[in-house]
């Protein structure tokens, strides 16, 4: 009986380089397709990247992508080529990836999204230390070991700086691309920095920085798009629950203008990590039948508060209820809002209750 052929027509059973058997897919997307191997020499499941191109000088240096390790990088055992096609071999993680924890238009609790991309920004500016930009930093590709701690893996589309800092713009994740790179211009480690806050900012909106990317499918029309992004969407209108402090750091660092960000993906780390935090921790949550949007707030020695946003269904106005739990006493006032002012309405209410 023949084997099942898998995405990429990579057939269950076949063995690369005389070393990995195919054992399943993973997944994959434009930049190639992941599948689950059994290393025949290591005696151990991997994860294989068949890459659709290569990019500019990293397989010409192929040493410094095994070469890359410390703490939030996912390891890379191995780059090789099959028939042409460039692989890079690393660990299967079976807590996945940040993307996998996301509830779409609820996203990530505040202090675990903040802290993850702090750990990733701090394994980037390993990587930038070694000469590369990543590229395609994403939800996607920030990976949690056993310890739910990020490891910043695929590596597929790194390129190397010269002596002046920059690189040949190999492509991208348009959810996290930088405007710069659409448009065809270079890259810096500022490129990356751009990336990480549209991380971020995923995690905490529960949706794309620009979801009106989503629909697009011409890459010529996507590319246009993402280079014609303007100033993004404040967080505060998407994610009314995010403390300001951290708010004003990730919008600094999806600033269109790359000199307006943060210069090295260390300072945007060791921002995230000296942000002022609120003594009382916001949470969205999924919303109660028939309301808009809710959220859990906790504080150390205080009652834990739920503020709701209820439709009146008068013209798309809402009320927003408070109450303590599990008591259900109401907190008084219930303010009103248009849907216009809603987020902000919101926001401020959040942060009286707090």
């Amino acid at each position: 009986m023949t084997n099942p052929m898998l995405p990429g027509n990579l057939p269950v059973g076949r063995r690369i380089r005389n070393r990995y058997q195919v054992v399943g897919y993973l997944g994959g997307g434009a930049n190639g397709r992941v599948y689950e191997v059994w290393d025949e020499w290591q005696n151990q499941r991997c994860a294989l990247k068949m890459l659709n191109s290569t990019n500019f000088g990293t397989w010409a240096e192929a040493t410094v992508l095994t070469s890359l390790h410390g703490d939030y990088i996912l390891p890379i055992l191995n780059t090789d080529e099959e028939a042409g096609v460039p692989f890079i071999v690393t660990k299967v993680l079976e807590n996945g990836c940040t993307e996998d924890h996301i509830v779409s238009g609820v996203g990530v609790p505040v202090d675990q999204a903040a802290e993850w991309v702090r750990q990733a920004a701090v394994g980037i500016a390993r990587v930038h230390d070694t000469g590369l930009v990543h590229m395609d930093i994403k939800t996607g590709n920030l990976f949690l070991d056993d310890d739910h701690r990020v490891l910043v893996g695929d590596f597929g589309l790194s390129n190397q700086m010269n002596a002046n800092g920059i690189a040949l713009a190999g492509g991208g994740s348009p959810e996290t691309m930088a405007p710069e790179i659409a448009a065809g211009q270079l890259a810096t480690v500022r490129t990356d920095v751009y990336s990480l806050g549209a991380t971020l900012y995923h995690l905490l909106a529960g949706d794309w920085l620009n979801p009106a990317l989503r629909p697009i499918s011409d890459w010529n029309q996507l590319m246009a798009a993402v280079a014609a992004h303007g100033t993004p969407r404040p967080l505060g209108e998407v994610a009314p629950h995010v403390p300001v402090g951290l708010r004003a750091i990730i919008m600094k660092a999806i600033d269109p203008d790359p000199a307006k960000r943060y210069a090295t993906a260390d300072e945007f780390a060791a921002a995230i990590g000296a942000r002022s935090r609120p003594t009382r921790t916001w949470t969205r949550d999924l919303p109660c039948t028939g309301h808009t949007t809710c959220f859990t707030g906790t504080k150390a020695g205080a009652s834990t508060l739920k503020v709701c946003a209820v439709p009146t269904g008068n013209r798309g106005r809402h009320v927003i209820e408070s109450h303590r739990v599990p008591a259900g006493r109401r907190i008084n006032p219930w303010p009103e809002a248009t849907a216009a002012q809603l987020a902000s309405k919101l926001s401020g209410h959040l942060r009286q209750l707090g």
